[in-house]
């Protein structure tokens, strides 16, 4: 028999010079190696198996999920993502696992949309508001300036009509 690794023929030399008692019965399963009841690991597994009693193998959860060895031998699968049951035989699907990504990529870009959409609806209120406090200022400043027109206007004619009325004045007496 050829050594495949160092622990395996670790475990074939202890097994050699110390046996498994004849009243225990060796737990190893999977063509495991036993090397004796009194160390914490009792097996050494053949390559592609693993646990303590070399239950999880390389088709143990269906090469759909993590194995998991429990006590007196006994699996427990941790599936992947897609897949379900006892040896995750269960799959929703590959086509439900697109849809459900594809879905979520959906909303996100939805959100993101929508996001934008709110930022350049803010801009532009914004644009408008201030478009019109400019037009606001500038109708006072051009009331303001009218107002100087008039006041000036008046004025002037005012001085005029002086004038007028002096000299209609000075032309009565002269």
């Amino acid at each position: 028999m050829v050594c495949m690794t160092v622990a395996v023929c670790f475990a074939l030399l202890v097994s050699i010079v110390t046996p498994v008692a004849h009243s225990q019965e060796c737990p190893c399963q999977n063509e495991g190696i036993c090397i004796g009841p009194d160390i914490s690991l009792p097996c050494t597994c053949a390559e592609g198996y693993s646990g303590a009693t070399c239950a999880c193998g390389p088709e143990s959860c269906s090469g759909r999920g993590d194995c998991n060895e429990l006590e007196a031998g006994d699996i427990k699968c941790v599936c992947s993502f897609g897949y379900s049951g006892d040896s995750c035989e269960n799959g929703i699907g590959r086509d439900y696992v697109i849809a459900g990504v594809f879905g979520v990529s959906v909303v996100i870009v939805l959100l993101f949309v929508f996001v934008i959409f709110l930022c350049c609806l803010s801009v532009i209120i914004c644009c408008f508001c201030c478009y019109e406090m400019v037009k606001a200022r500038r109708h006072a400043r051009r009331s303001e300036t009218n107002v100087q027109i008039l006041t000036d206007s008046l004025h002037r004619a005012m001085i005029v009509r002086t004038s007028y009325l002096i000299i209609l004045r000075l032309q009565e007496k002269g």
